[in-house]
């Protein structure tokens, strides 16, 4: 059983190369669709930006949740609002 799980496994690592990628010739390059340039210059001119906000349970760095979750006294979270305040180093708009 030793002996065929062996070969086995050696046929798999030798026919592996049989289905590896092509490496990129004339013949096999990727050209775009009309579409997909359409779409890729309407991506580049919609501006895409990401929302990120900084509530106060990104202090912990545990999610949004880690009050419910993380065996927190309420009152002392309750306590945190002001040291919560972004300073003058976080990024702005614009």
């Amino acid at each position: 059983m030793k002996v065929k799980t062996t070969l086995l496994a050696a046929l798999m690592l030798v026919s592996a190369n049989l289905f590896a990628q092509q490496a990129n010739t004339p013949e096999s390059t990727y050209e775009p669709t009309p579409e997909n340039l359409e779409a890729r210059k309407h991506f580049a001119d919609s501006r895409f930006g990401i929302f990120l906000h900084w509530g106060i349970y990104s202090m912990f760095a545990q999610g949004e949740w880690y009050l419910n979750t993380g065996n927190l006294n309420k009152d002392e979270y309750a306590k945190l609002p002001p040291d919560s305040i972004p300073s003058d180093s976080m990024p702005t708009n614009g």
